[in-house]
């Protein structure tokens, strides 16, 4: 399966003046793990699974961008401190792709699919 999907479409729009480049797929998340800590517990490495990931992809905890290593385009892990489990309840859980290496053809910025925020999963923080 691509990862990326790629902006210019022959030689003939190089020549017209397009930029070319990659657009990179918006991120799918299937599954976190683990799926919960307790409140004030200790640090821990998350392993988010999905499809689409790309180098530069970033793990979102509740609005904030954790430190997010690439394994695969099907795995990041993402190092959670423990600063981020001080009290009980649910955290969104998201991945957000950069768009890519080129936003222009022919003048015009591709329109949808191009990297974004993916679908969200919830971790469970417990008392």
């Amino acid at each position: 399966m691509r990862r990326r999907v790629s902006i210019c479409l022959s030689l003939l729009s190089m020549a017209l003046g397009a930029s070319c480049g990659t657009c990179n797929l918006r991120p799918v998340v299937t599954s976190i793990s683990p799926i919960t800590s307790i409140a004030f517990g200790e640090p821990f490495v998350l392993t988010v699974n999905g499809d689409n990931f790309v180098p530069g992809s970033k793990v979102s905890w509740g609005g904030i961008f954790l430190p997010t290593k690439f394994v695969s385009s099907h795995e990041l892990t993402a190092q959670v401190p423990a600063s981020n489990l001080t009290s009980p309840g649910v955290v969104v859980v998201l991945v957000f792709n950069p768009a890519g290496s080129s936003t222009y053809v022919f003048g015009f910025t591709p329109g949808g699919g191009c990297g974004g925020f993916s679908n969200e999963i919830t971790f469970t923080i417990t008392a």
